[in-house]
């Protein structure tokens, strides 16, 4: 690994993965995303602007292989199928990839195959080699150097990953009425620079997207997300939240609620493919 300082006494890997413990970091229960799962089947495998986007990043020329890491259920992979010899879908919830697997069949797609781990895991012995890797909107770690590291010693040529831009999920004005303030995650830039320390100069481009609160089509919907995001919510914060989104709720589709994405993508060091 290179050892490129963006300044002399500063170490982005490791400032990374101080700042992800002093916040208390801590991956989601698969649990919780095989909740999510059936929700997110429910809307559908909607090739979005977002997926539009991250899928013309991608250069297909002589790829026959790709992992996709994180995967959910599979909206990217449907997509990549057809002009790959076989995508492989790795995620740590088991719902989400029965999903893959159901909606692979319904499709009529037979070169897609699961793998039950998280990206954690070791993967040794269980997860191939292949040509490309993706990470769509699942790249958050505790350690994010060691992460592309693991990832360039499964890929042979190129990896393509998404990070929110801004650092947050969660809307700051409706956590600072809830008095509920988070701290942000690291930013692009930091996983840019990160990138940067390894020798590795990226690809960069942005996309916005539709935030969470689109899909927030009634009062019900939208304090259940607020539950899921807070927590157990005061019958107080309840109705502060009532009163938001009668106020905001024909909003919620435009870009002031909106998500922009960092696509950051790179060729895999000789030395590693």
């Amino acid at each position: 690994m290179s050892q490129r300082r963006i300044l002399p006494d500063l170490d982005m890997s490791q400032w990374y993965k101080d700042y992800m413990a002093h916040i208390g970091f801590a991956e989601q229960p698969p649990a919780r995303w095989d909740q999510r799962a059936h929700s997110m089947q429910q809307k559908g495998l909607v090739v979005s602007p977002y997926i539009k986007a991250f899928m013309d990043r991608i250069d297909f020329n002589g790829i026959a292989t790709v992992l996709d890491v994180g995967s959910g259920n599979g909206v990217l992979a449907m997509q990549m199928a057809p002009l790959v010899e076989h995508v492989y879908c790795l995620d740590y919830s088991r719902v989400m990839l029965d999903y893959v697997e159901l909606n692979a069949r319904a499709a009529g797609i037979e070169n897609i195959s699961t793998i039950h781990l998280a990206k954690e895991d070791d993967w040794q012995g269980k997860v191939p080699q292949v040509d490309i890797l993706i990470s769509s909107r699942s790249g958050l770690d505790a350690d994010v150097a060691a992460l592309f590291a693991k990832f360039q010693r499964y890929a042979k040529k190129h990896i393509y990953y998404s990070y929110l831009v801004g650092g947050r999920f969660d809307q700051p004005v409706i956590a600072e009425r809830l008095n509920k303030q988070q701290a942000p995650y690291p930013d692009y830039i930091h996983i840019v620079n990160v990138l940067y320390e390894m020798g590795i100069d990226p690809s960069l481009s942005f996309v916005e997207a539709a935030g969470r609160l689109a899909s927030c089509t009634d009062e019900a919907a939208f304090l259940k997300q607020m539950e899921q995001q807070y927590g157990q919510l005061e019958a107080e914060q309840i109705a502060l939240l009532k009163d938001f989104f009668e106020a905001e709720k024909s909003h919620f589709g435009d870009a002031k609620y909106g998500m922009k994405w960092a696509l950051i993508d790179w060729p895999v060091p000789s030395s590693m493919g």
